[in-house]
């Protein structure tokens, strides 16, 4: 069966999937892409990354069409399309300010960043990780204690912690407190971020689909961290990095044959899609 002739919505994570570990978009990853595109197929970039990053590579790509989805689903926008139905959800600013404060003064975090599409909240700014994720171009940085500084409700709260178990257990049980968000914790590294809960990944994926008739069946989403989670799980075609968390392995459909830096997403979409590139 020629899959090209269905219309589908490829749904790729940047960071340890689309993006080899250079940061960058391979020629063939973008070539498969953008020749998918041209069929009618939609490409949405699906990310953890703030709106502005999730653009640039948008932009990179030169997709025509599609929305992008930024913070783990929070904000999903589509430029191209004034019709298309803006989802927006925002961290309470005082759920955000209570869980900082109690895991600073706890010692529990060693850094904490939270930010609005207009200002970057941060006690850090020398986190390397933070900055080059989330990019201070055209962003006002409010430096100091975020308890102190936070006057508005986010998209977004990264925190720094000496990475153990322990940490991890303390840091949730500070989290349960509050019925609105939760906590997940980065793999592969001492970071994690609150969320609200029942947003994510896969939640934005299906109002995308809806808004442009797409089915469920015919959605093919690619991850490779904990933030993918529930689009590995919830759509038939999905696919968990070569080089992803192999907790994630039970969730996934499949697995893809190479790592993000080995082409692993245009080999896949070539091999379902029949492609002669």
């Amino acid at each position: 069966m020629n899959n090209s002739n269905k219309k589908y919505l490829i749904a790729l994570d940047l960071d340890g999937t689309l993006l080899n570990d250079e940061k960058t978009i391979s020629p063939l990853n973008k070539k498969v892409l953008t020749y998918l595109e041209s069929l009618g197929h939609l490409i949405v970039l699906c990310s953890g990354r703030a709106l502005r990053s999730v653009t640039f590579y948008h932009e990179l790509l030169g997709l025509k069409n599609s929305p992008v989805i930024a913070y783990n689903g929070h904000l999903v926008i589509n430029t191209h399309d004034n019709n298309f139905p803006k989802v927006s959800y925002l961290l309470n600013k005082d759920t955000v300010i209570s869980i900082y404060k109690e895991l600073n003064e706890n010692d529990l975090i060693t850094c904490g960043m939270s930010e609005s599409l207009t200002t970057i909240y941060c006690d850090d700014p020398e986190d390397y990780f933070l900055f080059a994720f989330y990019d201070t171009k055209n962003m006002v940085v409010k430096q100091g204690l975020l308890n102190k500084n936070i006057c508005e409700d986010l998209y977004t709260c990264v925190f720094r912690y000496d990475e153990s178990a322990r940490k991890q257990e303390q840091i949730q049980k500070v989290v349960d407190k509050h019925n609105d968000v939760n906590v997940r914790f980065r793999y592969g590294g001492n970071y994690c971020e609150l969320y609200i809960k029942d947003v994510s990944k896969a939640r934005a994926i299906s109002h995308v689909a809806s808004y442009y008739g797409i089915d469920q069946d015919n959605i093919i989403t690619f991850g490779d961290s904990d933030n993918d989670k529930e689009m590995l799980r919830d759509f038939k075609n999905s696919y968990l990095m070569k080089n992803g968390n192999p907790t994630l392995k039970p969730y996934a459909h499949n697995i893809t044959s190479y790592t993000n830096s080995d082409d692993g997403v245009a080999i896949e979409l070539i091999k379902f899609f029949n492609l002669e590139i």
